[in-house]
Parts: structure tokens; C-alpha cells; sequence
């Protein structure tokens, strides 16, 4: 076996659906094979959905991440290529065996392309390292070449937002941003990765930079961009953050406060008046 395709044959893989660890962790547990969450046994919650959407992005970086560190820089675009074209058909084929096709496999990418110019008052995150650079670089050389895959179904691809659909979904992402969403979907629900919890959006908080101390805040895109998710947008400083962390207690703001509630209690607080300007320009 070439060595460069060895580094990925040898990555950590699931025991029960061989794909690499953190997406079989996620995918055992929705279809309730996993000794982790016997809670999901009896009910297996890939059985109660239409489909599992999948972002392409989350499968390269599992991928990576069943990989020793110190072999990372030695994956190639040719076999990453290739290993993610597999975990794809793997995923679908044990999708519809667990559910007898009565769910489906929705493999998608976003691009992201509008970010900068959609979210103008944040911190946008770059990639800074040679790490960083280096996995922005191979994932972008990779996800370029998806007509090369020859999958049985096709791949969703949009800029920042999904497209409307029917599905009551599942969906495996690292990405916050895509949660944004939930609103194209009859039902959307995460599957974590790593983890295999399965999370209702009252409990997306979590996915917020310091999201253990944000139980108030509900998750939306002011939140967001306020707060930070640690891929695609860094946090405010502590100083602003505490002011609104105050502000959420003293108003009760909790996981389903609305954004019109937000704004009103914002407009209402005595905060700097720059400060106000550049929260009330992300609604």
C-alpha cells in the first residue's frame, strides 16, 4: 500500500460501522448500537428521522482526527479524497439497513462565500497557524473535486444556508453556522460527533464559545456572532460579554427568547452607545 494512502488506512475507526471514530461514535448512537447511550436502544433515533444530513466538512475533519498529529501533514489529497468518498457509502448503506430506507443520507457542503460581506461587526476567524493553513488548503483541494466522488446521490451544495426541505432531520456538523437552518427543516436535531448526544436547538447553546456559562442565551445568529463558536467567529471581549450575560439574567432570557425580545430589551439597557449601535447591527 502506498505509504500516503497508509496513513489514513490506519486511522482509528469505528467497531460496529467502520468509518473513522468520532463519526461512527455519532452514527452508533443514532441507530442505537452503542453502549454509550442505552437510552437509545429501544428507540433508535435514526428510526424516528426521514434523513441524516452529513457536512462534508465534519467527515474530512474526523477524518483528520483519527489520524496521530504527527502524521497529519502526511495526508494527500488523493487518498483523503478517497477515504471520504468511502465513509459516504458506508454511512448511506448502514443508514438505510438501520432504518429500512426509511431514511436517507444527505451528504452537503457550504461554502461560506458570503460570510464576510452577510456579518460585517464581528471577528471572522482565518486560519493563522501552518497547521491551520495547511488543513484550510487540503480541505479545499479536496471538496473542489466532489464531481470526482461518483456517489449514488448528490452532494447539497450552498453558500450560508440550506435549501428549504420536508426532511425531519438529524444532522452531524462542527459548524454552529449550519444550525442556522433549523428553520428549512419540518425537524432539525443534532447529532454530535465524538459524543453521539442528540440535541433539540433549545440546547444549541452549548455550542457557543463558553456555552456551559450561557444557559440564558438562546442560539441564534446575533448569539453567534457575539459569543463566538470557535470555527468561524471569535468572541467579543469578556468586558461586553459580561454586560450582556447580566443583562440575559435580569431580563430572563432563556434558550426560546425570541430575537424582537432581544432587540427591545438591548434597546432599553443603558449600554454605550457604540457598543448598542454594533449589537443592534447583527439583527
Amino acid at each position: 500500500m502506498d505509504r500516503y494512502y497508509q496513513v489514513l488506512g490506519n486511522r482509528e475507526m469505528g467497531t460496529q460501522v467502520p468509518v473513522s471514530i468520532a463519526t461512527a461514535l455519532a452514527l452508533e448512537s443514532a441507530m442505537g448500537i452503542s453502549e454509550d447511550h442505552p437510552e437509545h436502544k429501544a428507540k433508535p433515533p435514526l428510526q424516528s428521522a426521514t434523513a441524516l444530513w452529513v457536512n462534508l466538512r465534519t467527515l474530512i475533519r474526523n477524518i483528520m482526527g483519527a489520524i496521530p498529529s504527527q502524521d497529519q501533514d502526511k495526508v494527500f489529497p488523493d487518498p483523503l479524497l478517497d477515504a471520504l468518498t468511502s465513509e459516504i457509502r458506508v454511512m448511506a448503506s448502514a443508514v438505510q439497513m438501520n432504518t429500512q430506507r426509511r431514511c436517507k443520507l444527505v451528504p452537503y457542503v457550504q461554502s461560506y462565500q458570503s460570510l464576510k460581506s452577510q456579518y460585517k461587526n464581528c471577528f471572522i476567524r482565518e486560519p493563522k497557524t501552518p497547521k491551520q493553513e495547511f488543513f484550510a488548503e487540503l480541505e479545499g483541494n479536496v471538496l473542489r473535486r466532489i464531481p470526482e466522488m461518483h456517489l449514488d446521490m448528490a452532494v447539497v451544495q450552498s453558500d450560508m444556508k440550506l435549501p428549504q426541505n420536508s426532511d425531519d432531520a438529524l444532522i452531524i456538523t462542527h459548524m454552529p453556522l449550519d444550525l442556522l437552518s433549523r428553520y428549512e427543516f419540518s425537524r432539525l436535531r443534532l447529532l454530535e460527533s465524538h459524543t453521539g448526544k442528540i440535541k433539540a436547538y433549545t440546547s444549541w447553546n452549548s455550542k457557543l464559545t463558553g456555552g456551559k456559562e450561557l444557559s440564558r442565551m438562546p442560539f441564534n445568529h446575533v448569539t453567534l456572532q457575539f459569543f463566538g463558536d470557535g470555527v468561524h467567529f471569535n468572541t467579543f471581549p469578556m468586558k461586553e460579554k459580561k454586560q450582556i450575560i447580566e443583562l440575559a439574567e435580569a431580563r430572563r432570557w432563556n434558550p426560546t427568547t425570541t430575537l424582537d425580545k432581544m432587540r427591545m430589551d438591548i434597546q432599553a439597557e443603558p449600554l454605550h452607545p457604540t457598543f448598542k449601535a454594533i449589537l443592534l447591527s447583527m439583527f
